[in-house]
């Protein structure tokens, strides 16, 4: 009897070997994901960076005394001009994504060759102005906070940190043949729609 569960046992354990060196035979949704990441590891978003970046941000800013160095005027001055670019930008955005879906045009590249160079210098202008447009919303923040007593020795705590970039972009891998998600990679928010068409 004692055999015959050692034999047993044996069985399973030369089973288990098996399913593990021989897999089911189906693709499973992590395996989707690193064969996608094959041709999105130079481009994914990497949210360390990106915290390290906003700190690095904020510390600048903290550095020149922003957004104290400005008057009122000033201040609202800059977030005005920082929601213009962000107006703009989306409008721009958006007829660029008109321009890619219509299919009259056949070299996208040229047709939107003026429009990428518009959207270049807004994104320049956003990069610009978000710095000091933030620090204006966290000091008015922080003034309410200390308005209403939620503030400890007139501070709040913990600091108040704001900071807006592009949300990283979504790549969803799934199989032709059904809808079903079987892989999500976080790529950068960056990226034009000729990198996006191509990836694709």
């Amino acid at each position: 009897m004692l055999r015959g569960v050692f034999r047993g046992l044996e069985l399973t354990f030369i089973l288990f070997i098996l399913a593990l060196a021989l897999g089911n035979g189906v693709p499973s949704s992590a395996d989707e994901g690193e064969r996608a990441r094959a041709y999105t590891r130079q481009i994914e978003f990497d949210y360390l960076s990106w915290m390290a970046n906003a700190a690095f941000v904020k510390m600048r800013a903290a550095s020149i005394g922003a957004p104290h160095i400005f008057s009122p005027a000033a201040q609202k001055q800059i977030v005005f001009e920082y929601l213009a670019a962000t107006r703009q930008t989306l409008e721009k955005e958006y007829r660029l994504e008109q321009l890619y879906a219509d299919a009259g045009i056949e070299n996208k590249e040229l047709a939107s060759q003026a429009l990428r160079a518009e959207l270049n210098a807004l994104y320049a202008r956003q990069r610009e102005l978000a710095p000091l447009a933030e620090a204006v919303a966290q000091g008015q923040i922080s003034q309410i906070l200390a308005e209403v007593g939620l503030t400890v020795g007139g501070q709040p705590v913990p600091e108040v940190l704001y900071r807006v970039t592009p949300l990283p972009k979504a790549l969803i891998i799934s199989p032709r043949s059904r809808i079903e998600q079987t892989a999500n990679v976080s790529i950068e928010a960056e990226l034009t729609l000729d990198e996006i068409a191509a990836l694709e």
